[in-house]
């Protein structure tokens, strides 16, 4: 009886190890990557011939990819931010294919290209986590350059904002009974970029924030890094009711080197 009883038990012992054992080898952070390479190369492969500037094709490119890596949304990863990586670029997939579908009615090429800076700086990200193994390395390079310049525009924008942020403007009148404001605002560029053009809309609001003054060309040029630039503007203000300045980004026309 002993004897059975060990044996038994060390049956259990072998089957609990063996389950751990695959398990634990169950990963698939190789075969995403490995799809993700081959979702991208039939996109680029198909291009190269069918290409066009249309929502059917967006969204028949987009399917190349979606169907190579779609399924591994609810796969187990090794790596955990290379999950993170893969959940938000298969999102980011599904996102670009809803706005390209024909039941969409309501297409915006600004959305669409959003998209497609998002997923050139995730594939940056995917790739600096776990090297991309395409066939086609020339339009991946291609792709890792401009992921590269999407990050330092994010990170600048978002110096930007904190550069803007607050009521660092000098107010003034004309004169006592005026109904003009002078409002003035030196500021220092504290990015690590030369800041070659920075549109803004620029509005004055009342202490309940709502506008009621905006100038929407105003624009800082030439800006080098660690110099000083000054904003000035004349606000109309016949009810007396100013509060604030604030400053908005023109995200999308800014340039910088």
């Amino acid at each position: 009886m002993p004897k059975k009883i060990l044996f038994a038990v060390l049956i259990v012992i072998s089957l609990f190890l063996c389950s751990s054992a695959v398990n634990k080898a169950i990963t698939y952070d190789n075969d995403f990557i490995n799809s993700l390479a081959k979702g991208l190369d039939k996109r680029w492969e198909d291009a190269s011939s069918n290409y066009k500037d249309t929502t059917a094709y967006y969204e028949k490119a987009t399917q190349f990819e979606l169907s190579e890596v779609g399924r591994y949304k609810e796969r187990t990863f090794k790596d955990n931010k290379l999950k993170k990586l893969a959940i938000e670029y298969i999102n980011v997939l599904e996102d670009s294919k809803k706005l390209t579908s024909k039941e969409n009615e309501h297409f915006s090429s600004d959305s669409w290209v959003e998209y497609r800076r998002k997923r050139y700086e995730l594939i940056l990200d995917i790739h600096s986590r776990k090297k991309i193994p395409v066939h086609d390395t020339r339009n991946l390079r291609d792709i890792l350059d401009i992921g590269i310049k999407v990050k330092q525009k994010n990170e600048i924008i978002q110096a930007l904002k904190k550069i803007f942020k607050g009521n660092n403007f000098t107010i003034s009148k004309s004169s006592e009974n005026s109904d003009e404001l002078n409002c003035s605002g030196t500021f220092e560029n504290t990015t690590d970029y030369y800041l070659r053009y920075v549109p803004m809309t620029i509005v004055a609001c009342n202490k309940n924030g709502k506008v009621f003054f905006s100038t929407h060309y105003a624009v800082i040029t030439e800006w080098r890094e660690g110099t000083t630039k000054e904003l000035n503007l004349t606000v109309y203000d016949p009810n007396h009711e100013f509060n604030e300045i604030k400053v908005s980004l023109d995200e999308k026309y800014l340039q910088f080197r």
